[in-house]
């Protein structure tokens, strides 16, 4: 059986959707800098060698995507990672909406916590690609 430490109120869970730790290059301490939600690259996604958010002064300014870029937050699962303090806390009604398009899980989720201008650039301000996207191991152009 496992023990967990308990934890205080000046410590914060992050949540991501990473699913091997093989897929992603970020270090934890990044991660545990993340106020609200961290954003990176993922390579291989939407037929690009990446795809992930651009990013200028320490800000995110826009998003890199071959596919639908028109969505508000044109971004792999696996390039983000959210405060689980700030989820439960200030956005409790966020939820994952099973009747969403294909492709836009992301985008909805996101709508509902988040701005572009709130989103925390890590792995070097986005110019690291420090993840992977599980679909490329389905995608026959790679």
């Amino acid at each position: 059986m496992a023990e967990f430490a308990p934890i205080t109120s000046s410590q914060y869970c992050r949540v991501t959707f990473i699913t091997t730790a093989r897929d992603c290059k970020i270090s934890l301490h990044q991660m545990r800098d993340i106020q609200r939600v961290g954003v990176w690259p993922v390579a291989f996604t939407g037929a690009a060698r990446w795809a992930g958010p651009i990013c200028k002064h320490g800000h995110v300014i826009g998003f890199h995507t071959n596919w639908k870029p028109f969505r508000t937050f044109p971004i792999d699962m696996a390039a983000f990672a959210i405060n689980l303090q700030m989820l439960l806390v200030d956005r409790p009604t966020a939820r994952f909406d099973p009747d969403v398009k294909p492709g836009f899980l992301e985008t909805s989720f996101l709508e509902q916590i988040t701005t572009m201008e709130e989103m925390e650039p890590k792995a070097s301000n986005c110019l690291k690609v420090s993840s992977m996207s599980h679909q490329s191991v389905h995608n026959s152009a790679w």
